[in-house]
């Protein structure tokens, strides 16, 4: 990490610095770990080596295209989120940054002691926002997975906003009679964390606009639920690296830090709105994700000509907007869910559709109005393959409906609307012939503004079909066809 950067030598306002040097030298002499921790910058007021026990988190800046990416990462995603230089910003350019190094140098990766340690010095330190730099490929198994995920929980119920990448794996060619496409990494699949996915920066540009990165990690998790949450740009990123230079690159990585810069804009507002006063952290904390999941857009496939969405499995709600999250009233949440923070409707398996029930809760003295809509998807099938572009069945095999078709939220209060997916002949008689193990229903329930809100999302998921008809094994990846015998004769 260059400390030194001009991406964070900007100035900082002095009187809502969260932490003073003083305030930073105290606060590091009750720490475990990082009882060592420096002061750098009214930007950068701790900054601490978990791996290799020092203060130096250069690594040398010695490093060759091979390894640039794994040396530039900490500079890249702290100044994506937060930097504050004269001539690169990230998203939160008056935010500071409390950078916690875990990957030691000459290393190639992180070891469970030094991130857990970084983690523990977090429940001291409090950040508003934590990122989660690091990923592991799908998710991590038996033990290792129940701790962190138990420590990511705790930081949530400190009044810590968790985010992470979806991970970088993509998803190759799936045939249409499998279930299991997810390979979301940790700790972005546990419950507590928001898991972002990558996304072309420029709508309409070169890189096909809002398209997702290729690399981006698809949903669900095994047991059903919806992840990724969100996107954020992640394709051709140029960004601050060490030495005082910029660079493109692509990740889910980039993604989450921008999603951090977001963050810490929302609790920023919470912290000033008079109707957010009585909360606790933990309360806040939860409603910075109500606000970033409940104001991203869906991203519209321009390939598709019936205007359908881009899968909720790989983009989540849609594309975050800082706007919108800092500025709107209202937000959702799925009423019954297991993370009432998370508007995301996770509806399970069946074949004769679903219901649930969407709460709008107005935190302003003014009343607010909003017609429904939405889209019901099932993801396009070229042969015997899915092809990642989905179907916009609704109204034409799925009926997407509303107990109302506009709801008014009334001040300082709540409104509850009803949402039914119900699938017809049409889609049902696909889904036997085309995916006889079963197939995912997924979509957003759009909320549209008639008075100048930001409009709102809440995206679902739901499996058409049974988990018991899917087959332990995988196909052959050429087809049974493949399979064959042959026949040798042995001598002597």
């Amino acid at each position: 990490f260059d400390t030194s950067h001009e991406a964070f030598a900007g100035s900082m306002d002095a009187a809502s610095l969260r932490l003073t040097k003083g305030e930073s030298a105290s606060l590091s002499s009750q720490l475990d770990a990082g009882r060592g921790g420096a002061w750098v910058s009214d930007k950068i007021p701790f900054a601490y080596d978990y791996a290799d026990g020092d203060t130096d988190l250069s690594r040398g800046y010695d490093y060759g295209p091979e390894d640039f990416t794994l040396h530039a990462h900490g500079t890249r995603m702290a100044a994506l989120a937060a930097a504050n230089g004269a001539t690169y910003r990230g998203a939160a350019p008056q935010a500071q940054l409390v950078v916690a190094k875990v990957v030691s140098n000459g290393a190639s990766g992180a070891r469970d002691a030094d991130l857990l340690a970084a983690l523990d010095d977090a429940m001291v330190i409090k950040p508003d926002v934590v990122s989660v730099a690091f990923m592991a490929d799908r998710d991590l198994s038996g033990n290792a997975s129940a701790l962190y995920e138990q420590v990511f929980e705790r930081l949530a119920d400190a009044g810590v906003s968790v985010d992470a990448p979806a991970g970088d794996s993509g998803r190759s060619e799936w045939r249409a009679h499998e279930r299991d496409l997810g390979a979301v990494g940790a700790p972005g699949s546990y419950s507590s964390v928001l898991a972002v996915a990558a996304v072309g920066a420029v709508a309409g540009g070169g890189q096909e606009g809002y398209k997702p990165l290729a690399a981006s990690s698809w949903g669900p998790t095994p047991d059903m639920r919806l992840k990724p949450e969100i996107a954020a740009p992640g394709w051709d990123v140029r960004a601050p690296v060490p030495g005082n230079e910029v660079r493109d690159l692509d990740g889910t990585g980039e993604a989450s830090a921008q999603v951090a810069g977001v963050a810490a804009l929302v609790r920023q507002r919470l912290a000033a709105d008079p109707m957010a006063a009585a909360m606790s952290e933990a309360e806040r904390s939860a409603l910075v994700t109500n606000f970033l999941m409940g104001t991203a857009h869906p991203i519209v496939d321009a390939d598709a000509k019936d205007g359908a969405y881009w899968s909720p499995r790989w983009v989540g709600a849609g594309m975050v907007d800082a706007l919108a999250a800092t500025t709107s009233s209202v937000y959702p949440a799925v009423v019954g869910a297991a993370n009432p923070s998370r508007p995301k409707a996770e509806l399970g398996e069946s074949t004769s559709g679903w219901t649930f029930q969407v709460q709008l809760t107005n935190l302003s003295d003014t009343a607010h109005t909003y017609t429904l809509g939405g889209q019901a998807l099932s993801e396009s099938i070229s042969g015997v393959l899915y092809t990642r572009h989905s179907t916009n069945w609704t109204g034409k095999g799925i009926d997407l409906t509303f107990s109302e078709d506009s709801v008014t939220v009334p001040a300082a209060s709540s409104a509850t609307v009803t949402v039914t997916v119900n699938p017809r002949a049409e889609f049902t008689s696909f889904a036997t012939e085309q995916t006889p193990n079963g197939t995912f229903v997924e979509g957003a329930v759009s909320f549209t503004s008639a008075d100048g809100q930001p409009d709102l999302t809440v995206p679902y998921l739901g499996f058409y079909g049974a988990g018991g008809d899917t087959p332990i094994f995988d196909s052959p990846v050429y087809g049974e066809e493949t399979i064959g015998t042959s026949a040798m004769t042995f001598h002597g």
